[in-house]
């Protein structure tokens, strides 16, 4: 549901007020997924392919990458530890933006 409100914004929607809802949408359901990622981690740890499968995993890593700076950092050094033990399938390229992007939010 959340990558539709994201593709209606990409998409361009003309009208100020339907843009307003969808970035409204899109941060609600954002931040309420993260509250449940939140929740998954403090229980588990960070979700591996073997709980989760890959489709999981990548969707815990979505989460954290579309979060803001303070709330992408807290998680990592999980997601880069769960990729080193290979818990976890991220691509090398997608680990490195995460590097890149942590690193320019400082």
């Amino acid at each position: 549901m959340n990558q539709r409100y994201r593709d209606s914004l990409v998409n361009g929607s003309k009208e100020v007020f339907k843009q307003q809802l969808f970035t409204h949408k899109v941060v609600a359901n954002d931040e309420a997924n993260q509250v449940l990622l939140d929740k998954l981690a403090k229980q588990f740890g960070w979700p591996t392919r073997q709980q989760y499968g890959d489709q999981g995993t990548f969707a815990a890593w979505l989460i954290v990458w579309h979060a803001k700076p303070s709330y992408q950092k807290r998680y990592y050094l999980l997601i880069k530890k769960a990729y080193q033990l290979g818990l976890i399938k991220q691509s090398p390229t997608q680990l490195e933006e995460c590097v890149k992007r942590f690193a320019s939010s400082n």
